[in-house]
């Protein structure tokens, strides 16, 4: 079993807007790992690997590249697990969250187990997790934002929870 995610990572200019935009904390997420996922799929067989390849690959034909906003900084809660910092879009484009949509939808039937979905799909970018601390949030430089991610492609990502490798990537539409 492989535990995968589909996501786009931050190209080297966006990771160093978004450094300047953090302090230096241990909750902060390494740069490496500075994500926008489009879905979780949680542990996987890799006999289905072929298949989500397949849609993602449609995926990325009929989604044309964005760039999405990042205009806002939230602490989301979480029962079981450390809650999370992350960068939000207020106003992500609707074509965009349609397509990602879509795609999980062809992708929800071939899983077991799927991964934790909140339902409708969050532009979001995990920036820190935070256990059993107290949150400064002044430690965000939030008048710096917004951060602004140029998505042009889509992978496929296995996560050993210590690093991530991408299995295959997709470039997105170009208009």
């Amino acid at each position: 079993m492989n535990r995968l995610f589909i996501a786009t990572f931050l190209n080297e200019s966006e990771k160093d807007l978004l450094a300047s935009l953090l302090g230096s904390s241990k909750s902060f997420i390494s740069s490496d790992k500075w994500h926008l996922t489009w879905m979780f799929l949680g542990d996987c067989k890799k006999e289905l690997e072929p298949e989500i390849l397949q849609i993602l690959e449609e995926t990325a034909t009929n989604c044309k590249s964005q760039k999405i906003t990042y205009d806002k900084f939230s602490i989301w809660p979480s029962s079981n697990r450390p809650r999370v910092g992350v960068l939000e879009s207020s106003a992500p484009p609707s074509e965009f969250v349609a397509s990602v949509e879509q795609m999980q939808k062809k992708l929800a039937p071939l899983l077991t187990s799927p991964g934790e979905q909140h339902g409708h799909f969050k532009p979001h970018i995990t920036i820190a997790r935070f256990k059993n601390q107290s949150i400064d949030q002044t430690q965000f430089n939030t008048e710096s934002l917004p951060l602004i991610q140029n998505v042009s492609e889509v992978a496929l990502v296995m996560s050993d929870f210590k690093s991530y490798k991408v299995i295959e990537k997709f470039s997105l539409r170009q208009e």
